[in-house]
């Protein structure tokens, strides 16, 4: 019934927002705190630089 489309520049807007959220939640928070668990911290970097490469690319097009 109704169809929504997404121009390119809008999905990389939204894809870059969670990739911040990621970094922030993933990568930042556990530094902060007490204890590091590098694991997640790894994992939020690398969640986070796939996110806005692909931000990127689609910001290409």
């Amino acid at each position: 019934m109704f169809r929504v489309t997404l121009k390119p520049i809008a999905l990389s807007e939204i894809i870059r927002d969670v990739g911040l959220i990621f970094f922030a939640s993933l990568f930042v928070g556990p530094l902060l705190g007490d204890k590091i668990n590098w694991s997640v911290v790894l994992f939020g970097l690398i969640i986070s630089l796939v996110l806005w490469y692909i931000s990127l690319l689609l910001a290409k097009e």
